[in-house]
């Protein structure tokens, strides 16, 4: 039979604390993204964003149908869940707030942007 140890236990709590109290960097695969997003057309990547968010909404449909599956899970152990949803809505309306300015060409420097494609700069 194995159990914790108080020595696990008390580390267990202390890394708990931490990851609650303290915000920390938390990279993804989408900043990544983003932060090369010049190398691609700005109509590649309105027509990316669409799919995302595509994606975006399925998924939060799929988590809540879950939670609500889960309907005899006491909430404490879904929490984690209901912070995902949360952040995955957060995403859904940050990227549907720069489609909309690629949409209506509101993007500051959207014609810079264009014309650096336009004139193959990026295949210097």
């Amino acid at each position: 039979m194995y159990r914790i140890t108080d020595a696990g236990r008390d580390e267990l709590v202390a890394w708990t604390r931490e990851l609650i109290a303290e915000p920390g960097a938390e990279h993804t695969r989408f900043i990544a993204g983003l932060s090369v997003l010049a190398v691609l057309t700005p109509q590649d990547v309105a027509d990316l964003l669409r799919r995302r968010l595509q994606r975006l909404t399925d998924s939060i449909a799929t988590m809540r149908a879950e939670i609500e599956q889960a309907s005899d899970v006491p909430r404490l152990f879904l929490i984690k869940d209901e912070y995902r949803i949360a952040m995955r809505k957060a995403e859904v309306d940050w990227t549907r707030s720069l489609l909309g300015e690629l949409s209506a060409g509101t993007f500051r420097d959207l014609d810079v942007w264009r014309r650096w494609h336009e004139s193959g700069a990026e295949h210097e």
